[in-house]
């Protein structure tokens, strides 16, 4: 029989690299996890992660500061660990930065430490990082930075460079600490972290990334030493715990190297974004190194390439709709006098890595049909409520255009509407040209892949246009129906399926039916349709939207009474 793993404690769980450790705790089998999360922020996605329903997941609200919150976070991990991961990082320069950053950032730390201390923790493992290792012009040219380097505070202070300042300060604090009340604490010191965005929001250092897509000319002078997957920090963190003789500090980074070769490394992945070309050293002097964690490599750790882990950053960009630039070039390329270039570009992903970006990405779909889906207002205007009863409303936030149609649906059960709730009906409802309407490839019982392509006859929106778009289809625990199908990007849809000749690819939709149980066999159907976060839509469509989802919804309950014992898509 196996051991029980001993419980554990991780603050900051639902910002990125806390999502990772939690994440990958659940894999290694920890069943009891204290999870940390600043008061007022949200922790859903960690509810959902696989091995979450299995385990003990307990949330507690705890502003670092508060040291009866930070002890009732961890009072329950005796003989168990802590993985300090909260520590306050702004995109934007700190107003106050003795209460934004310097005193969560020391002080949580001293108070985290001192609750691990009282409850007899056995281990605490802190996420520092390298940003308490440079920048330091101190250090000799050409010797490869490890983890003798401390951050320069002075230099730091003088050009207001506060984020280093709180982080070389936290660690400092933490080393002291350790030392005079004997707890056992080990520091890893990741680079720039990339990867997957677990949490809903955009965090720091995948802003790096996004910002260098978008044609940043920051060279990010003395604050880089090369990049590293997230996945790989968190591996390292589960590592540094479980591994007794592990001590000090750990440099967390795939190699050492300049960030314009980084910029280069990006640019040959994506060339339809515009990103900056370096000329010359960007981090004048810096030692390259390939193995420059070589502490972490000894304990056994292999590093991720870092394409996977840009690629997988841009895929989940996307995603969350942190990321638009790419159509809105293709769309500039589309109205210039000269003709566009062709961009062939197609990503071959392996089927695990598909299924797991594929439920990722359906997973907040399905949750913001559900969040649309209430009847609380929320930004939603009424545009029209036609003699059925059908109410139709839109929501429109930057260029997003999003529409909401609901109708309750007398003598027509769920599962009777859930048959035609599919990718292939409604596509034939927004248009009837629809020449190739086929379900592709099944990732999952309920999750699969669909090719669409409309053909010369159709409306001008859809002429010669191709989609390759997901399907997920779920049971609340409620009984709720959903149905969610978006597109997937074109690297990833070029890859599953050739474009077929003169079609255009495009167009991204989000889109999806939320399908409530009423009493008499009745039910309530909404539906919701997001169409070209791009702002591609062309306003006469936009204006005329709404019309269009009352017929569809009108179209697919007249397949449902004409043909009640229809089967759906399995």
């Amino acid at each position: 029989m196996a051991t029980a793993k001993e419980p554990v404690c991780v603050t900051g769980a639902n910002g990125f690299i806390g999502s990772w450790v939690v994440k990958t705790l659940l894999e290694h089998g920890y069943t009891t996890i204290h999870l940390s999360i600043f008061p007022g922020s949200d922790p859903s996605h960690l509810l959902s992660l696989p091995g979450a329903a299995a385990a003990a997941l307990l949330v507690h609200e705890v502003n670092l500061l508060d040291s009866a919150a930070v002890e009732k976070a961890v009072e329950d991990c005796a003989g168990g660990g802590v993985f300090h991961v909260a520590s306050p990082c702004s995109l934007e320069d700190p107003v106050d930065p003795q209460t934004e950053l310097l005193d969560p950032a020391v002080k949580g730390t001293l108070n985290v430490l001192t609750a691990a201390k009282k409850f007899r923790v056995r281990r605490v493992v802190l996420t520092s990082s390298i940003s308490a290792m440079v920048p330091n012009p101190a250090w000799p040219t050409a010797t490869v930075v490890d983890e003798s380097c401390w951050t320069d505070l002075d230099y730091c202070r003088e050009r207001q460079k506060w984020y280093p300042v709180s982080k070389t300060l936290a660690e400092k604090v933490a080393w002291d600490f350790a030392k005079e009340n004997g707890v056992d604490v080990v520091a890893i010191n990741p680079a720039t972290c990339l990867g997957q965005l677990l949490q809903p929001g955009l965090n720091a250092s995948c802003a790096v990334l996004l910002q260098l897509l978008q044609g940043s000319k920051d060279t990010q002078e003395y604050h880089w030493l090369g990049a590293v997957h997230v996945k790989d920090v968190a591996k390292a963190q589960l590592m540094l715990f479980e591994t007794p003789t592990a001590s000090g500090r750990y440099l967390c980074t795939n190699g050492i190297y300049q960030f314009g070769d980084f910029a280069e490394k990006v640019a040959s992945l994506f060339p339809e974004f515009p990103v900056h070309r370096f000329k010359g050293e960007t981090q004048p002097g810096l030692a390259a190194c390939k193995d420059a964690a070589k502490k972490l490599i000894d304990l056994g750790l292999n590093f991720s390439p870092v394409e996977d882990a840009v690629r997988e950053t841009v895929l989940s960009l996307k995603a969350k709709a942190h990321i638009y630039i790419t159509l809105k070039s293709e769309h500039r390329k589309m109205h210039s006098s000269s003709p566009p270039s062709t961009c062939s570009r197609s990503w071959s992903i392996s089927e695990d890595s598909l299924r797991r970006y594929v439920f990722h990405a359906s997973e907040n779909c399905i949750q913001e049909l559900l969040s649309a889906s209430d009847s609380v207002n929320d930004g939603w205007k009424v545009v029209g409520v036609d003699g059925n009863g059908v109410e139709v409303s839109k929501r429109r936030s930057g260029s997003l255009h999003t529409f909401r149609s609901r109708w309750v649906l007398h003598s027509v059960s769920p599962q009777q509407f859930i048959t035609v709730a599919n990718a292939i009906d409604a596509a034939k409802e927004w248009d009837g040209d629809l020449v190739q309407g086929k379900y592709i490839k099944d990732l999952e019982e309920n999750l699969s892949i669909v090719w669409l392509r409309y053909g010369e006859r159709s409306k001008p929106l859809f002429r010669k246009r191709e989609f390759i778009v997901y399907e997920r289809r779920e049971t609340m625990d409620d009984g709720t129906l959903v149905v969610a199908v978006a597109s997937l990007p074109k690297e990833i849809a070029a890859g599953l399926q050739p474009k077929q000749n003169n079609s255009i690819r495009g167009l991204l939709m989000q889109s999806g039916w939320v399908v409530e149980k009423l009493r008499n066999d009745s039910c309530i159907v909404t539906y919701i349709a997001q169409l070209d976060p791009a702002g591609w839509l062309p306003k006469c469509f936009v204006n005329r939207l709404n019309t269009k989802l009352v017929m569809i919804i009108e179209n697919l309950k007249k397949q449902v009474v004409a043909c009640p014992t229809r089967r759906g898509p399995t």
